[in-house]
């Protein structure tokens, strides 16, 4: 539950920010280039923080990467606003994003690989690697799900308008065509992606609140609270 909440929180701008810059008109050939400069560092990066993370309580490295997180996330929203409301896009503004985009790698690198430290200290050897697996499994769940959840509802909390259409306008609610059909444009009032963002912002908040003391306990627990015992045979 714990992580599946903190996952939650930053699934929108892992799912929604590429497609909310090329919708800006970031070109996709761009987006790419760009990424090919974080190769180096996403190869380094959990070299980094492994050497940190490799303590008898790992969970406190993932704790600790939650504020710059949330920092990337404010400044990656920041960045699509600013591409949405600009004509020309400088030099300056190509350094600002990549510059985003190490903040928010370094920060998903440190919970990532602090995350499967604690699954690897924890695991039962007698079982091999199929508690590990089933581990690594529950948490690739907790973070794929969150995000097809953001897919799925960014355009039904759009809030837009249908303009250009005398008398009572139709509703612009995933029916674009009805307003286009009546001689309308529907205009977005206020983004999905902003309000889904706001939310999942106050949730890892509130995460690191309340939720974080709770989630940091599990490494308190001794190690064979998590091994399977033998159940006893029975004459």
């Amino acid at each position: 539950g714990c992580i599946f909440a903190i996952k939650a929180s930053f699934s929108p701008v892992d799912s929604l920010s590429a497609l909310k810059l090329m919708d800006a008109g970031l070109p996709k050939e761009t987006m790419i280039s760009l990424s090919a400069f974080l190769i180096p560092l996403q190869i380094l990066l959990p070299l980094l923080v492994t050497k940190y993370s490799n303590t008898q309580f790992p969970l406190n490295t993932f704790v600790v990467g939650i504020w710059p997180r949330i920092l990337g996330v404010l400044l990656c929203t920041l960045f699509v606003f600013y591409t949405y409301n600009q004509e020309t896009l400088t030099t300056g503004y190509y350094i600002v994003g990549l510059l985003i985009q190490i903040l928010y790698s370094l920060a998903g690198t440190m919970m990532f690989v602090s995350f499967m430290m604690y699954n690897a200290r924890i695991s039962d050897a007698k079982m091999g690697g199929t508690y590990m697996t089933l581990l690594n499994t529950f948490s690739n769940l907790s973070g794929t799900i969150p995000q097809t959840l953001s897919l799925y509802l960014v355009d039904r909390v759009t809030v837009s308008s249908c303009s250009g259409v005398s008398g009572d306008p139709p509703s612009c609610y995933m029916d674009k065509e009805t307003c286009s059909a009546a001689g309308g444009q529907c205009q977005t009032d206020l983004d999905g992606f902003y309000i889904l963002v706001t939310m999942g912002t106050l949730l890892a908040l509130f995460w690191q609140w309340k939720l974080s003391k709770v989630f940091l306990r599990l490494q308190s627990r001794p190690l064979e609270s998590w091994h399977v015992s033998k159940s006893s045979n029975c004459d």
